[in-house]
């Protein structure tokens, strides 16, 4: 118990420092100028792929994170899709992007957003999704609202390593801070509008799928995960 009340302390006085720290550090180097691949979403993310083309007609249904007037500022592009396979199962898509994650500029957990459009989230859990190109870190959340059921599994990158908890996402924050430099940031979100046990299987075959289907480069520039 002590050294559990120990660790607390210590973050908590780590993330001060940060804080300390930024307002004395201003970085100036982006580390997205170290990339030769540039983030397009419209060209690297394909709209038909194993079995998986895109359903114009069900986009409406997608929550999305840039519906908040002050979310938009964080965003040089934001893709919102759904997917349908042969089956009919259906998939939604958001994948958001920021050159520029300072305070002003940074990418919102999905739960954040969630919340503010009155959903209730619950069952939050992290988890492991193996895939042939390496482990990908993913939380996973039941949104619900109303009638409306909707199963959520995201990860996020922040500059070249993926994080799951805001706590994380502040340590990696003062690492960028002494370093001088400016990360970027990406959100990968996959959900569906469906109360079946087995929809965290689907999301996880459809981003397997996803993965796969990119090039080397496009996969390498976008799937950051250390």
């Amino acid at each position: 118990m002590l050294n559990l009340k120990f660790n607390h302390v210590l973050i908590g006085l780590v993330l001060v420092f940060s804080a300390a720290c930024e307002l004395l550090l201003t970085p100036s180097k982006h580390l997205v100028d170290q990339d030769t691949v540039k983030v397009n979403l419209e060209r690297m993310i394909p709209k038909d792929f194993a079995g998986w083309h895109q359903d114009d007609h069900a986009i409406a249904n997608i929550v999305e994170s840039s519906t908040n007037p002050a979310l938009r500022l964080i965003y040089n592009q934001n893709l919102v899709r759904t997917y349908v396979n042969k089956d009919g199962r259906r998939i939604m898509l958001n994948i958001a992007y920021g050159r520029n994650q300072t305070n002003e500029g940074r990418l919102h957990f999905p739960e954040v957003c969630y919340r503010a459009q009155g959903f209730t989230v619950s069952d939050t859990t992290t988890d492991l999704l193996s895939n042939s190109f390496g482990p990908i870190s993913v939380k996973k959340f039941l949104g619900t609202m109303g009638t409306r059921i909707e199963p959520v599994t995201y990860w996020i990158s922040y500059g070249d390593f993926g994080v799951t908890d805001s706590t994380q996402l502040k340590l990696l924050k003062l690492k960028y801070v002494f370093s001088g430099t400016i990360p970027d940031g990406i959100l990968f979100r996959v959900s569906s509008i469906n109360n079946q046990t087995n929809e965290y299987v689907l999301h996880e075959k459809f981003i397997k799928d996803l993965i796969a289907s990119f090039s080397d480069a496009d996969r390498n520039r976008l799937i950051k995960i250390k």
